[in-house]
């Protein structure tokens, strides 16, 4: 099925992203710096990281340049061709997260902004689990429903026809517990926030992520 918003106006997408503020990802940026500062079990850098929805390559773009091997798995073509034009040395996979072959493991997951584009929530994170080392890190950047700054976004993609599914932080932490992540729910500002979390084969599936303000 075609996307308007990604399959028509791909080349206008990075200037919706500037003019609805979109497009700062430090606190990304920042979570990774602290995973390698930890000294925690896991991943030395350079991280293996996977980009879900990654578009038009500007997030990996400067994770590439911070010295990390990235993947974007995204199925919008004309949006991954732009990253590809942005950074030649991005990887790009054009498919579905359900498509995505469990091999090779990754040591980050980024979804940014592009979780409740998932109709199928529940089985989107087993199957992030299946592709993510154990200690692997699981970063998600969505929206609040209940804010407004949110619902004026998400009305503007209803109305180019996109089907969406917005999730609060709460319902997000509940479902990826029960996936099997530990970790922690952050509130950016009132329409962003990150959930974090940690995927480890020895920790209880029923632990909910604790939720911090920024």
């Amino acid at each position: 099925m075609t996307s308007i918003l990604f399959d028509v106006f791909y080349r206008s997408y990075d200037n919706f992203m500037k003019t609805f503020r979109l497009d700062d990802h430090e606190a990304i940026l920042s979570q990774l710096r602290a995973l390698a500062a930890k000294g925690r079990p896991g991943p030395p850098e350079p991280f293996k990281i996977a980009d879900i929805g990654g578009g038009t390559g500007v997030l990996a773009h400067s994770l590439l340049e911070l010295g990390h091997d990235v993947t974007i798995i995204d199925p919008a073509q004309r949006m991954t061709a732009i990253a590809k034009e942005r950074n030649p040395r991005v990887t790009v996979i054009n498919e579905a997260l359900a498509k995505v072959s469990p091999e090779p493991l990754y040591d980050v997951i980024i979804l940014r902004d592009c979780f409740h584009h998932i109709a199928d929530q529940g089985p989107a994170l087993s199957k992030l689990s299946q592709i993510l080392q154990d200690d692997g890190l699981l970063i998600i950047q969505d929206f609040s429903p209940n804010s407004l700054r949110a619902q004026l976004l998400f009305t503007l993609e209803r109305c180019l026809l996109e089907k969406i599914y917005p999730i609060p932080s709460s319902d997000l932490a509940a479902m990826m517990a029960r996936a099997g992540f530990s970790g922690t729910i952050i509130r950016l500002n009132s329409r962003d926030y990150l959930a974090i979390g940690t995927k480890s084969s020895k920790q209880s599936t029923k632990e909910k992520p604790a939720e911090v303000e920024q």
